[in-house]
């Protein structure tokens, strides 16, 4: 049986997945995400490097035919952050597979922008649609948070068990110890 602490990682990181700010369905016109932002934290490229770790994958999760790609040039924080969105105009789909409409983009600076705004700034190209979590999701996640926070309460209550432990085991060793004199 595998160990219960890693079962319960996977399934936070499942429902962490499936829950919060990212979780949109685009229309099947946006074809692929370019971003492009430095390695640095400051200087307005954390926000764009937040987007990527959290909501990102989210994005990815609810539209598995969206290519994404990401470039992180190089660590100048004078670099531009931006995002380019490449889609088909609505309706020019063609119905021969050896004629293909051609793909418009849109980019978009993206540098001192957070997680939000960017994926606002989404949709408002896109027009996609906020995915609204099932109702047994946010159960889950409720039932999560109040599993860490009895976590902590637990963890404080050892702390202070251990520490009188630790207490008692130090007088026992100085009386042996005088004792033994």
């Amino acid at each position: 049986m595998v160990n219960v602490s890693r079962r319960m990682r996977q399934l936070t990181e499942m429902i962490q997945l499936k829950v919060g700010s990212g979780a949109v369905q685009l229309p099947p016109e946006i074809r692929r995400i370019h971003i492009s932002f430095a390695r640095v934290f400051g200087h307005g490229h954390l926000g764009p490097k937040l987007f990527w770790r959290n909501d990102l994958r989210r994005l990815k999760y609810y539209n598995p035919a969206l290519d994404v790609s990401i470039v992180r040039p190089s660590g100048n924080p004078e670099e531009p952050a931006t995002m380019t969105v490449y889609y088909h105009k609505p309706g020019s789909s063609t119905t021969s597979p050896d004629t293909v409409a051609p793909l418009l983009s849109e980019t978009i600076d993206i540098k001192d922008k957070g997680p939000p705004q960017i994926l606002d700034q989404i949709l408002k190209i896109a027009g996609g649609t906020k995915v609204v979590p099932a109702e047994e999701d946010l159960e889950t996640v409720a039932r999560l948070k109040g599993m860490r926070k009895q976590s902590r309460v637990d963890r404080d209550i050892s702390e202070k068990l251990n520490e009188q432990r630790r207490i008692l085991a130090a007088k026992e060793a100085r009386r042996k110890s005088l004792l033994a004199l």
